[in-house]
């Protein structure tokens, strides 16, 4: 029985792609994003939690343990640092599996012996990986089991770029930003983003392993530096688009099926199927036995059954846009409330100011009545002492004045003066 491959299931099955962020982000988080990979911008960190929970809750899924931040520094190959899922047990003894949003964003790998074309002294070198988040996160197997690869940004402590992909990103950048000027022109507003794809010729050589061991030009800089002139004419004619030798057909399948993996996922596959079509032999036989009508009772159960899976699905993502929507207009009002609340006390502190600054004003009113009174009070009395009361009391003050004089032993000019001041 030949294999069967279906290429629709087994493409980006193992890639972090919009549908399966869309499945499980929530509306807002999702929507931020993308906004992001469109229009550039910075992803909260709150955001980011979200998003290394939902991508770890895939990978694991899928038999992930370990995750990664990919990168392509400058030795020609891909690098990556393993850190695993789990942290420490909890109370009770069971594991813990975390990925916080801070891990996802930012990694710190160790750089001292990467190529750096002399931009710092070894000890000194630092690196750092940052998360491309416009390029999709996927699974990687081999020998060392799944692994989630996150493709990263690789660069230095101060910014010069030490991989393959940060001048891409860079030059992205730059040739957006002048297409965007011929836009203009053509008098389109609206847009955004420029986005250059490049699309790569299929078109190479298939070299014996025998003989590429052979040829140190081959090995040491990946292509021809010596050997036949190259053919200038159409002498090889009888090789353009020739007959596909087998050997040629067997490596094109196995690497289509990358090395193995393909394999695997086609006799789970072909598993199913057969185990789907020895049900539907034992249905077809069961029906043979039974009415015609039970077996309608029967499909009609299950035709029930898969439409109320079906009706189960839509509600409850309806459901979850309504949750994500009321959850908005809440946080939206809350936010409101705020401003109100905030806008009453500040006016509830300038009416109570302005009551106490009016309340200090009466008790000043008040203290200066108060003092009037007792100025006018102590007028009045002295005014109704009788005029005796008077007399004696200027008689009685003249005696002390001239007792006072007596003891000083005061000058008979200054005694005068005194005494005329004072008419004694």
């Amino acid at each position: 029985m030949s294999e069967v491959l279906n290429v629709e299931e087994l493409f980006a099955s193992k890639v972090f792609t919009f549908g399966k962020m869309k499945e499980r982000l929530p509306k807002s988080v999702y929507k931020e994003v993308r906004q992001i990979m469109d229009q550039g911008g910075e992803l909260s960190l709150a955001a980011a939690d979200v998003v290394a929970k939902a991508m770890k809750d895939w990978a694991v899924e899928n038999g992930a343990t370990h995750y990664t931040h990919w990168f392509q520094p400058l030795t020609g190959i891909t690098a990556e640092k393993h850190d695993a899922f789990v942290t420490h047990p909890d109370e009770d003894g069971k594991m813990i599996m975390e990925f916080s949003g801070k891990e996802l964003i930012k990694g710190e790998p160790d750089a001292s012996s990467f190529p750096s074309g002399g931009l710092r002294a070894t000890f000194e070198a630092r690196g750092y990986t940052a998360w491309d988040i416009t390029s999709p996160a996927f699974l990687k197997e081999d020998a060392t089991g799944v692994i989630l690869c996150i493709p990263t940004a690789f660069c230095s402590y101060t910014g010069e770029a030490l991989d393959k992909k940060t001048p891409l990103l860079r030059s992205m950048e730059a040739i957006s930003q002048q297409a965007l000027r011929i836009v203009r022109l053509f008098g389109n507003e609206g847009a955004t983003k420029v986005v250059a794809s490049v699309g790569p010729e299929q078109e190479y050589f298939l070299v014996d392993r025998e003989k590429y061991l052979q040829r140190e030009d081959l090995i040491f800089a990946g292509r021809t530096l010596f050997g036949a002139p190259a053919p200038k004419g159409q002498e090889l004619e009888d090789h353009y688009f020739g007959t596909i030798r087998e050997r040629v057909g067997a490596y094109m399948k196995d690497l289509n099926e990358q090395a193995g993996y393909w394999k695997k996922e086609m006799v789970t596959g072909q598993s199913m199927v057969s185990d789907s079509t020895k049900a539907i032999k034992s249905m077809k036989q069961e029906a043979l036995k039974h009415h015609g009508m039970v077996d309608a009772s029967k499909a009609a159960e299950k035709a029930m059954e898969a439409a109320s899976k079906e009706i189960v699905g839509m509600l409850l993502n309806e459901a979850k846009d309504t949750v994500d929507e009321k959850l908005e207009e809440t946080v939206e009002k809350a936010e409101e409330t705020k401003e109100e609340k905030t806008e009453q006390e500040e006016e509830m502190k300038e009416a109570q100011a302005e009551q106490e600054k009016q309340a200090q004003e009466i008790e000043e009113e008040l203290e200066k009545q108060k003092q009037t009174r007792e100025r006018r009070s102590g007028v009045q009395a002295a005014r109704s002492l009788p005029v005796e009361d008077l007399q004696d009391r200027q008689q009685k003050i003249l005696e002390n004045t001239r007792f006072i004089l007596e003891e000083q032993n005061l000058l008979p000019e200054e005694i005068k003066g005194i005494m005329v001041d004072f008419n004694l």
